[in-house]
């Protein structure tokens, strides 16, 4: 769940849970090589730009990095968790 809502007398409080941010710009060209050389080359677009979109349906965040199904960490993806934000809406 990625809300929680807390009903109080004068308004809403709102618990929005966060997504980390994920940077796998910085080192891109590390990760592509790594692609390459792990026979993950479906994830590369032609001009040889990460397809992020498309990887990050096949890796896990963990302990601040990017792995694959088999336990390896992808070089070069840079993840950083962000902090819960709570919103409170007065009536």
């Amino acid at each position: 769940k990625t809300q929680i809502t807390y009903k109080l007398p004068t308004g809403v409080l709102k618990l929005k849970k966060q997504q980390p941010s994920i940077d796998y710009k910085t080192h891109q060209a590390d990760t592509i090589e790594w692609l390459k050389q792990n026979g993950f080359t479906q994830f590369i677009k032609t001009k040889e730009e990460l397809a992020w979109s498309d990887l990050k349906k096949n890796v896990t965040i963990q302990d601040g990095a990017a792995v694959t199904a088999d336990g390896e960490i992808i070089p070069g993806i840079e993840v950083t968790a962000r902090e819960d934000v709570f919103e409170v809406e007065v009536n």
